[in-house]
């Protein structure tokens, strides 16, 4: 999702003072669609812990990555404009993708975990094959998020020594 294609109200939602409603922008409905699946996935007794990812494609920028400094803190409340709360589980995690954090905040950069990858070291045959092998043992639905991602650098460092012994490194302190 690239939330500077849509602007805030399109994203978040937009809520109306003078009739008291708030109409839910896409970022918002697939958060209140991935709740639901949440919801009804425990009430059948079934795969609980499923991971959802969101993945924002886009310059971090105050006009929409403030909105998300309560979804990144421990608390896991997304804030709606109406004043709504959603409170999100654990499984529930976010993956921004930028080219550049000029314009991010230091409150929003310091609740992130980084990882800096130039272009040129990574290629399109490492991602497919990480997301295929992933897929493959299933690995995201059994075992924590920051075990997750160790999992990738540990699977980039198969196939690449260079950088990614850095950013292992980094990650693993």
């Amino acid at each position: 999702m690239d939330p500077k294609a849509l602007n805030k109200a399109e994203f978040y939602g937009n809520f109306d003072e003078n009739t008291n409603t708030m109409e839910d922008g896409l970022f918002t409905i697939r958060i209140r669609e991935v709740l639901l699946e949440l919801d009804e996935l425990r009430e059948q007794k079934k795969d609980k812990d499923k991971l959802f990812l969101f993945i924002l494609d886009g310059d971090v920028d105050p006009v929409w990555a403030e909105n998300l400094n309560s979804v990144l803190d421990d608390s896991k409340l997304f804030t709606l404009p109406s004043g709504e709360r959603l409170s999100l589980p654990m499984n529930i995690k976010f993956i921004m993708e930028v080219d550049s954090l000029e314009y991010a905040t230091q409150a929003t950069v310091s609740r992130c975990g980084m990882v800096y990858v130039y272009n040129e070291d990574i290629t399109t045959n490492i991602i497919s094959y990480l997301i295929v092998k992933n897929y493959k043992s299933n690995i995201f639905s059994k075992i924590s998020f920051t075990s997750q991602i160790e999992q990738i650098l540990n699977n980039l460092l198969v196939h690449e020594n260079s950088i990614y012994n850095k950013c292992y490194n980094k990650f693993t302190e």
